[in-house]
């Protein structure tokens, strides 16, 4: 599944990425203060080593997609900061938005909703719908939308799927690690483990992409 996630991404590499805004607010705030992000609560689901797993999964990631309601929503999220992390959130979001390569689509709000569509995701979601359906893969963290992109056959990861692939791997080695002189297989135990820690964090993984 891990090849899978980085060869979805590779193929839009140059076609574009759009991040929704949970997931570009989690990079935001992880430049200025990665401890501070279990403290906030539109990212108090993640941990500092999300935000670096994070940069690692956009290093193929060449063109960056968004749209004016997204780059409106993580301005009023960052508004919410005390001082200085206001201050130095706001400036790390303008060297993001004037120095990255990111394109701005504009979609007018009279193309973006519909009855069904507003009702369901409100009107930032409605846009990326919109925007993403034929061009661009959509990384997210919000299940309802994943789905709803699966549904219509747009090319989506969630973030979610990726942190418990990578908390698989991790948890694989270090028992691998501790029982590597014992002579036994660990995987029973370590399912168990798996199914528990899924539980506990709340979400299901799994994987998208638009059928051919």
């Amino acid at each position: 599944m891990k090849d899978f996630i980085n060869d979805l991404i590779r193929r839009y590499s140059q076609k574009g990425s759009l991040i929704d805004t949970n997931i570009l607010f989690l990079l935001l705030v992880g430049s200025v203060n990665k401890e501070r992000m279990t403290k906030f609560h539109r990212t108090q689901q993640f941990i500092p080593e999300d935000y670096e797993l994070l940069l690692k999964s956009m290093s193929e990631v060449k063109n960056l997609v968004t749209t004016p309601n997204i780059l409106t929503e993580i301005n009023s999220l960052a508004n919410q900061f005390g001082k200085p992390e206001r201050s130095e959130c706001f400036a790390i979001f303008a060297g993001f938005v004037q120095n990255v390569h990111i394109n701005e689509y504009y979609i007018k709000t009279q193309e973006a909703v519909s009855a069904d569509k507003l009702i369901k995701f409100g009107l930032t979601h409605s846009v990326i719908l919109t925007l993403a359906q034929g061009n661009y893969l959509v990384l997210t963290g919000e299940l309802k939308l994943e789905n709803y992109l699966h549904n219509v056959e747009v090319d989506v990861i969630n973030f979610n799927n990726i942190r418990v692939l990578n908390w698989e791997i991790s948890i694989s080695m270090k028992i691998l690690l501790q029982n590597n002189c014992r002579g036994y297989c660990p995987l029973p135990g370590l399912k168990q483990k798996l199914r528990v820690k899924r539980s506990i964090m709340g979400f299901r993984c799994s994987f998208h992409v638009k059928r051919s």
